[in-house]
């Protein structure tokens, strides 16, 4: 994708397809020193991307274990794997395997919420005895995936925008009326 490490890639191919290639050798430690340079400058934006999205599932598991007035096992149990990715992320060299990491990092932080709404559940079910603290209070997840709501890839007319914009409004509505808090992906 990036213009010179595509030059540079395709005279490594001409120098690798060469009948004689013995006098380019030479060229190919500046070949690969532009292209290792530019892998590296994409290695690091994605990883900086990839920590920064887990640094946002932390804050806001964080925030939720707080809220649902989780115990150490419930706060250890949740955000450990999300610490644990986040330092994958941080010594990994390969963009695939951050990508990776990042919808594993996606997984933990769905599983965690889980982990956390059961917690409040118990909690709410249990008798409150006197003098004991308010149960606590979360609303239950609810992920809309807009793109899941149009039937054809493309809106076209303003009647698919409309009706796009209606089922849209309709699952954000019914998530509101069940007292859910809405994640939008």
């Amino acid at each position: 994708r990036d213009a010179q490490a595509g030059v540079a890639l395709k005279r490594m191919q001409q120098i690798l397809n060469a009948s004689s290639p013995y006098r380019l050798i030479k060229e190919t430690e500046g070949l690969i020193a532009t292209i290792s340079s530019i892998n590296s400058a994409l290695v690091a934006a994605a990883r900086q991307q990839a920590l920064a999205k887990i640094d946002v599932h932390l804050v806001t598991v964080t925030r939720d274990i707080e809220a649902a007035k989780g115990d150490a096992g419930l706060r250890v149990a949740c955000m450990r794997p999300l610490e644990e990715l986040k330092g994958a992320v941080q010594s990994e060299e390969s963009l695939a395997h951050i990508t990776q990491i990042e919808t594993e990092a996606l997984k933990e932080f769905d599983l965690a919420t889980s982990r956390i709404e059961e917690s409040v559940r118990k909690a709410t079910e249990q008798p409150k005895e006197k003098g004991e603290q308010p149960k606590p209070i979360l609303k239950r997840k609810r992920v809309v995936e807009p793109a899941k709501l149009v039937a054809s890839p493309y809106l076209e007319t303003q009647a698919d925008v409309e009706v796009f914009l209606k089922t849209l409004r309709s699952e954000l509505e019914q998530a509101l009326t069940k007292d859910e808090r809405i994640e939008i992906r």
